[in-house]
């Protein structure tokens, strides 16, 4: 199994694996395998707040090393953009609490939309 090349994203990239422009301004990391964009992340501004983000389609599930990998790249990014980055762990996806608290958030409250966390400062 080929492992992801890990690569700062473009809007083609967003377009590629959304099938629609982003709404917002963001800066991007994108996995990809064989000419195939297999997960997005990054930070996106959204109503108001920086907003750390990703979306891995099945086959970018497959690869969790590439998944940490791209977890220390997105913390190089957020030490690029001082201040408070919110994320909310997914609830259909048990281990994104984890995951989030690894990279250094603290969670703050659960809402309808998920369990909602808080990353500040440097590691």
């Amino acid at each position: 199994m080929t492992s992801p090349n890990l690569r700062l994203g473009t809007r083609k990239d967003w377009m590629e694996f959304f099938g629609e422009p982003p709404h917002n301004s963001s800066r991007t990391i994108v996995g990809e395998v064989d000419g195939e964009i297999v997960g997005i992340c990054g930070l996106r501004y959204n109503d108001g707040f920086m907003t750390a983000f990703s979306c891995l389609n099945e086959k970018g599930a497959k690869y969790k090393f590439s998944i940490m990998k791209a977890g220390k790249m997105l913390l190089d990014m957020f030490e690029k953009h001082p201040g408070i980055i919110m994320a909310i762990a997914e609830p259909e996806l048990p281990t994104s609490s984890r995951f989030l608290e690894r990279l250094g958030f603290v969670f703050m409250h659960d809402s309808e939309d998920g369990r909602v966390y808080r990353w500040h400062g440097s590691r």
